[in-house]
């Protein structure tokens, strides 16, 4: 997903004037937005989820909880362009973190705290 914005006109109007889509990746036509759009009320809720992961990154690092746990995307890690090897420890086989890369619809089911089978899903895992 490249990003989402506020799916309301006056909004994507003042981002990109004519709001054709052409800088932004959603388009504004007879007052009807096109593209990854989120209503008022799921920006909330995406604020909320990411106040809360920023809260627990806050507590764990204060309670000195840095674990050298980098991002592992397909099957790369950021190891190979990271000055800071020797001062981390990680070494080849430890766990990495997994980014899934999810398409608009299925990240706003995780929002909504389902999953695209209809299950619970805690986004914030």
């Amino acid at each position: 997903m490249n990003g989402i914005l506020l799916g309301e006109s006056d909004s994507i109007l003042g981002m990109e004037k004519g709001g054709e889509g052409i800088f932004i990746p959603v388009s504004v036509s007879n007052g009807v937005c096109r593209g990854d759009v989120i209503s008022l009320e799921q920006m909330k809720k995406l604020k909320a989820c990411v106040d809360n992961i920023l809260k627990e990154t806050g507590r764990a690092l204060l309670n000195g909880e840095i674990a050298a746990c980098p991002v592992n995307q397909s099957g790369k890690t950021v190891c190979g362009y990271c000055d800071y090897g020797m001062v981390c420890g990680f070494e080849s086989g430890m766990e990495t973190r997994r980014i899934i890369d999810l398409k608009h619809g299925e990240a706003l089911e995780a929002l909504d705290g389902k999953g695209a089978d209809g299950s619970e899903n805690a986004m914030d895992s």
